[in-house]
């Protein structure tokens, strides 16, 4: 168990850091539980939420140089709807802080122009001005400090 739920069952407040170790231990433990949650639920239309964050990304295809920040990407899930919807030669930056995540993510959705890197969104390993846009699916509630 982690500190985070030891302190949550006695009743403490716990830190933001044990709220990062919480999440990185229940992604390693459970890796692809995002879409695993979420990826089976459709509007009316038929469109999952994936879709439609990606949907935002029409723009980019008439650059096919675009680069598109995966942001907290997990195991890659969103990357084949990003590459749809920015063009198939746009690049993809995915970045998490969960090796586990992340191990699933170079296993199933590497391809050329696609990277994964291990940091968190408070403290993003990329260059400045290094991204065209940015997307993040079901993860800013989760971020401490926002």
């Amino acid at each position: 168990m982690s500190k985070f739920s030891e302190k949550i069952l006695r009743g403490e407040v716990p830190a933001d850091h044990e709220w990062a170790e919480h999440l990185i231990e229940a992604h390693k433990e459970a890796p692809s539980m995002t879409p695993n949650a979420f990826a089976p639920y459709r509007t009316a239309e038929g469109i999952t939420s994936y879709e439609l964050l990606a949907r935002t990304l029409d723009g980019l295809a008439a650059r096919p140089d675009a680069t598109v920040l995966d942001l907290a990407c997990g195991d890659g899930y969103l990357v084949p709807f990003i590459l749809e919807h920015a063009g198939p030669r746009a690049s993809v930056v995915g970045v998490d802080m969960s090796e586990g995540e992340l191990a699933v993510a170079r296993a199933t959705r590497a391809r050329e122009g696609v990277r994964f890197v291990n940091g968190r969104a408070q403290e993003l390993p990329l260059a400045d001005a290094s991204i065209d846009a940015a997307v993040c699916h079901m993860a800013f509630m989760l971020m401490l400090p926002l």
